[in-house]
């Protein structure tokens, strides 16, 4: 993707004080790490939600020799019509665990 379509995309998705931080860090460091192979965003799980706001967690896959599976939590608000993403800090960041199984989350259509 373009690096001006991911901007948008980012500046239209990513809300909250530390957006314009969360953008640049997720622009410097778009694409796989080195020796990672591919990711492919697998499924989701509602943690807790409202009708204004919800705690959502991704699951991701490493697809290389083998999968190794991760899910991270993100806060999403109902703003302007749409689910958001709420922009963690990097103090308030909850990182990754590391998954066995899709036991429990909703996988996204392949």
């Amino acid at each position: 993707m373009p690096r001006a379509a991911q901007e948008a995309a980012l500046a239209e998705q990513v809300v909250g004080a530390e957006a314009d931080h969360y953008i640049e860090r997720s622009l410097a460091s778009a694409g796989p790490a080195e020796g990672v192979g591919r990711i492919v965003l697998e499924g989701y799980r509602i943690v807790s939600y409202t009708e204004h706001a919800a705690k959502v967690e991704f699951t991701t896959a490493a697809v290389k020799e083998q999968v190794e599976r991760a899910g991270t939590t993100v806060d999403v608000v109902w703003q302007d019509g749409d689910w958001r993403m709420v922009a963690p800090s990097l103090e308030t960041l909850e990182g990754f665990r590391v998954l066995d199984s899709l036991d429990g989350f909703i996988e996204f259509p392949r």
